[in-house]
């Protein structure tokens, strides 16, 4: 998304004129539109992926290093244009099989174990 700081600064001003009509409200400045920002978006989180199988939201593959192979294939075929429908941020993943590994190792250190 270019300029995501310009839509999301769009956005927080909205809220602010909406949510307060007093005078100066009008003026969208960083001190009024931060504080707004706080708690206002959940991102998933990395920790404990590796023991939330089966993935994919048809539970489709059982393990992550098939999962990434996935995308890692999706990518290339969005790339290539053939893959119909495909959201354009899967052009922009640059993973070769030689990486697979390596990523699932990082995924898999951040399981929480309760030994």
């Amino acid at each position: 998304m270019p300029n995501p700081q310009a839509k999301l600064n769009n956005i927080l001003c909205s809220r602010l004129k909406q949510n307060n009509r007093k005078a100066g409200a009008d003026r969208c400045q960083p001190q009024l539109t931060l504080p707004m920002t706080i708690a206002a978006f959940k991102t998933p989180v990395l920790r404990d992926l590796g023991h939330s199988n089966p993935y994919m939201h048809s539970g489709q593959f059982n393990e992550l290093d098939d999962a990434v192979r996935f995308y890692i294939t999706s990518s290339a075929l969005a790339k290539n244009k053939i893959l119909r429908n495909a959201d354009p941020t899967l052009q922009h993943i640059n993973l070769a099989e030689d990486d697979i590994d390596a990523l699932v190792s990082f995924v898999e250190a951040l399981n929480e174990d309760d030994d």
